[in-house]
């Protein structure tokens, strides 16, 4: 499987771009059809899986796209694992990039920006040799202050991104690490032994977002949920999924940031903010 992650497609283009979209709270024909749309402002045509986490009937007749029930068993990262083995089991080359988001892209962030900063970043993408991932990184600011891997001082968020060949086969080793630092689904989060193999500091960042309900750094959803254990675990385990990628791409390969340099950063946050702002106006009305 590391051999057949080697050979890329020769005729993909800088305008056709392979996806791993996850789909749960926004349909999967939905999501698609945003997602073409706004392909056709930034001037690519997408291509891919959809993999539906949600409650939402999965059925698509387009050629273009193949649709996989999902799992859920780690949310997102569930989902982008079964893309990346989508990409992987399929005949032919690879290609020699692959873009992975979630529905979060439209319903909290600026689905625009975040695209069209990833997709200037994808021909390089696609020429590094190394596994890469290009993607918004953010600094660590709280408790746990440098990643525990790679020892950068940021990671990259997980709702877009953009990985070549060679990163797949990383971000399909993530759910054997997490067993190994002793992050099952069948351990609870306050019990002694879960995640004992981690770093102090960063399990204890684990449990200041989804254990500790006094914690100002606490998940947004955790009070409606905290009762709910089995979610909590999935929770703390794609945190550490989005950590411990972006700390193995660090450790043994390259990261690219979207939000590079000052007038990158800056553009980026302006978008995010007026996004934000305008889906608050429109609520209010």
């Amino acid at each position: 499987m590391a051999e057949r992650a080697c050979i890329t497609s020769p005729w993909q283009t800088d305008s056709d771009i392979a996806v791993v979209v996850c789909s749960y709270s926004i349909s999967p024909l939905a999501l698609k059809n945003r997602l073409v749309r706004l392909g056709k402002r930034l001037g690519v045509k997408f291509h891919g899986v959809m993999v539906a986490n949600g409650p939402h009937e999965a059925d698509m007749d387009d050629p273009r796209w193949s649709v996989l029930h999902g799992s859920n068993a780690d949310l997102d990262f569930s989902a982008y694992a079964q893309g990346a083995q989508y990409w992987l089991d399929k005949k032919g080359p690879l290609p020699r990039t692959v873009l992975f988001l979630n529905d979060s892209l439209f319903t909290s962030h600026s689905a625009a920006a975040n695209l069209r900063a990833t997709l200037r970043l994808l021909g390089l993408l696609g020429n590094i040799q190394l596994p890469a991932l290009v993607g918004k990184t953010d600094r660590y600011t709280t408790i746990c202050h440098r990643n525990p891997w790679s020892s950068l001082d940021f990671y990259v968020s997980t709702y877009c991104f953009a990985l070549n060949p060679a990163a797949l086969m990383t971000l399909l080793q993530l759910e054997k690490l997490a067993a190994v630092d002793d992050l099952g689904h069948d351990i609870d989060t306050h019990a002694p032994e879960w995640g004992h193999r981690l770093q102090p500091a960063f399990r204890e960042f684990l449990r200041a977002n989804i254990s500790y309900t006094n914690s100002p750094y606490a998940w947004h959803n955790l009070h409606q949920h905290v009762n709910n254990k089995h979610l909590l675990r999935k929770k703390a385990r794609c945190i550490y999924f989005e950590h411990r990628f972006s700390g193995e791409l660090g450790l043994n390969g390259l990261i690219l940031p979207i939000n590079a340099g000052p007038r990158a950063k800056i553009s980026l946050l302006f978008s995010e903010f007026f996004s934000r702002l305008f889906r608050r106006l429109s609520w209010a009305h």
